[in-house]
């Protein structure tokens, strides 16, 4: 992963990316609990989420900067 964030452009690139797809993830769990789906899927995509917040959290910390990340409500 290193090899890909080489530079600031490539970085902000993934962190863009990882931020759609933690709020796609978010909500999907918002969808799938609304409409009583089964809990593996829930849990496949809470796994999926808590994968791109560490990647997340693993870029920003390479950069410096530490960061916490909170769920508000239901996703639009």
């Amino acid at each position: 992963m290193e090899d890909l964030l080489n530079t600031g452009t490539e970085r902000a690139l993934r962190i863009a990316k990882l931020l759609q797809l933690i709020s796609m993830h978010q909500n999907s769990i918002f969808l799938h609990e609304k409409e009583r789906s089964s809990y593996l899927i829930i849990n496949q995509y809470k796994e999926l989420l808590s994968e791109r917040i560490g990647e997340l959290q693993k870029i920003m910390q390479e950069a410096g900067i530490e960061i916490q990340l909170s769920v508000f409500g239901e996703a639009a």
